[in-house]
């Protein structure tokens, strides 16, 4: 009898040494963040010479966890220049991060870039601005064949955010 208590007293002891000695791991919930993309929109317009510039918009939500509405959000919207064989020839993309509170909301970065697929097509000009609650985007490209300029294509973007959280 002394021996069956003895075994379960060192298993006891053992058991409380392996709980012990375990580092504790800490975790702050608030720190945490989950992102998940949410809404794809896209438009195509078509130019009369047969080549057609389609925007994309696409939204990121972040919500912090315990909460189960989002604070912020970010957005993008690309313009992406295909021509009438169907190659794609540049695209630039405002990419915009907002947040809101339903009484109010605000852009607080905005950034672009550009990536032309075609030798012919360049870079004239690009930028991205915040405003108040808006991120807006300009773009100019240019397409030169033997250093002669054959078309323009000059566009605004904009991505604007209401305090319901709501991107347009």
């Amino acid at each position: 009898m002394k021996l069956k208590m003895k075994k379960k007293i060192i298993l006891l002891l053992s058991a409380m040494s392996i709980c012990l000695a375990a580092e504790p791991c800490t975790v702050n919930a608030s720190q945490l963040e989950y992102y998940f993309s949410s809404e794809d929109n896209t438009t195509v317009e078509y130019l009369p010479n047969g080549d057609y510039i389609t925007e994309i918009m696409s939204v990121e939500n972040t919500i912090q966890p315990y909460t189960s509405t989002p604070s912020s959000k970010t957005a993008s919207k690309t313009i992406q220049y295909t021509d009438a064989s169907n190659k794609k020839c540049w695209s630039y993309k405002l990419t915009a991060t907002f947040s809101y509170n339903k009484t109010t909301s605000k852009c607080t970065e905005a950034s672009c870039s550009f990536i032309s697929y075609s030798d012919n097509w360049i870079l004239s000009s690009q930028s991205a601005k915040k405003s108040g609650d808006t991120a807006i985007g300009n773009v100019t490209a240019k397409r030169k064949v033997d250093g002669i300029v054959l078309n323009t294509i000059r566009r605004e973007i904009k991505l604007k955010c209401s305090a319901s959280g709501a991107i347009s």
